[in-house]
C-alpha cells in the first residue's frame, strides 16, 4: 500500500512544485487509505524519489530513499535539489506502507537495477503480488526473505526488456501479468535508461488485480496533463490533492493501460499502450 509519482516535463519546474506538494499531502493524510487500512492516515514507511534530466547535453541523475517516515524537511531540500535549467526531467517519487514486508531503506522505493553495460531501471510500485513465483522465475530464492515483492518486479523488468521502448517495457510487463502473480495491483513507474545510446524512457501501469477491486479507489492511477510540455501519472489521493491545490484534474487510467514517455525533438512524445 503505497503512493507514487511519474513526473516527466520539457523544461517546466514550476509544474513539480505543485505536484510534489500534492505527493506530500496523499503521503501526510490519505483521504482513500481508511478504505484499506482502517484508522490509518499516512504512508510513513519510508519514501523516495529518483531523477533523469538533460542539462547542457548531458544526463544527470538523482536518486534518493530511506525508510524513515516523510519529513517537511528532508522533503523539500530534496525538491529544492532539482537541478535549475534542465532541458527535461524524468522523475518518480514513493512512500510506503506495509503489512508485512521489511521495512528498511533496503525495501524502500525506488528501487535501482543496474545491467551493466546495458540498461539502468529505477522503479516504484504500489500493489502486492505472488513474490514466490516471480523469484523462482528469475532464480532469486535465496532472497525471498529479504526483499520485498516490488524488488522482483524492478529485477524482472531489468532482465526481460529487450530495448529501451514501449513495445518492450509493455511485453515485459504483459508476461509478467500472464504469470497469474498479481493479487491486489501491479500499479507502478519506472525510468530506464539505455547506457550505450543515452536514450531514457519513464513508464506507468494501471492494473488493479482481483483483489484489489473491492478497493479501486485507493489503487486507481490518474494520468494529467499540466500543460503540453509535462505529464503526470499519480496514484489517487494525489490526484485529489492537486484538484483540491491546483484545480488540476486527470483522467483515470484503463486497467491494464500503460502510459510510455520519451522527449524527441524537444518536445513529450507520450504512448497509451495496453496488456
Amino acid at each position: 500500500m503505497c503512493r507514487l509519482l511519474h513526473f516527466v516535463s520539457v523544461g517546466e519546474l514550476n509544474n513539480l512544485f505543485v505536484v510534489a506538494k500534492a505527493f506530500r499531502l496523499s503521503t501526510l493524510h490519505d483521504v482513500f487509505l481508511d478504505e484499506v487500512r482502517r484508522g490509518r492516515r499516512s504512508h510513513n514507511h519510508g519514501w523516495g524519489a529518483a531523477f533523469v534530466y538533460m542539462k547542457f547535453r548531458e544526463l544527470g541523475f538523482g536518486y534518493f530513499k530511506t525508510s524513515l517516515p516523510l519529513l517537511e524537511e528532508d522533503f523539500r531540500g530534496f525538491v529544492r535539489g532539482v537541478p535549475r535549467g534542465f532541458h527535461w526531467i524524468h522523475m518518480i517519487m514513493h512512500s510506503r506502507l506495509t503489512v508485512s514486508e521489511p521495512i528498511n531503506v533496503f525495501n524502500s522505493h525506488p528501487f535501482h537495477i543496474s545491467i551493466p553495460g546495458n540498461i539502468n531501471l529505477w522503479f516504484v510500485h504500489n500493489g502486492s503480488i505472488n513474490k514466490a513465483v516471480v523469484a523462482k522465475e528469475l532464480g532469486l530464492e535465496n532472497l525471498l526473505d529479504r526483499y520485498a515483492d516490488s524488488f522482483f518486479v524492478a529485477y524482472w523488468i531489468a532482465k526481460t526488456i529487450d530495448s529501451v521502448d514501449s513495445s518492450s517495457i509493455t511485453k515485459s510487463l504483459k508476461k509478467l501479468v500472464d504469470l497469474g502473480v498479481v493479487e491486489t495491483a501491479l500499479n507502478c513507474a519506472g525510468i530506464v535508461v539505455d547506457e550505450p545510446s543515452g536514450k531514457v524512457v519513464s513508464f506507468s501501469l494501471n492494473y488493479i488485480g482481483e483483489k484489489g477491486e473491492k478497493t479501486k479507489n485507493y489503487y486507481q492511477l490518474y494520468k494529467v496533463m499540466p500543460s503540453r510540455n509535462t505529464v503526470v501519472v499519480v496514484s489517487s489521493t494525489v490526484d485529489y490533492y492537486l484538484n483540491s491545490l491546483a484545480g488540476l484534474r486527470g483522467t483515470p487510467l484503463e486497467n491494464g493501460e500503460i502510459v510510455v514517455v520519451e522527449v524527441k525533438d524537444n518536445a513529450l512524445v507520450v504512448e497509451n499502450q495496453k496488456i
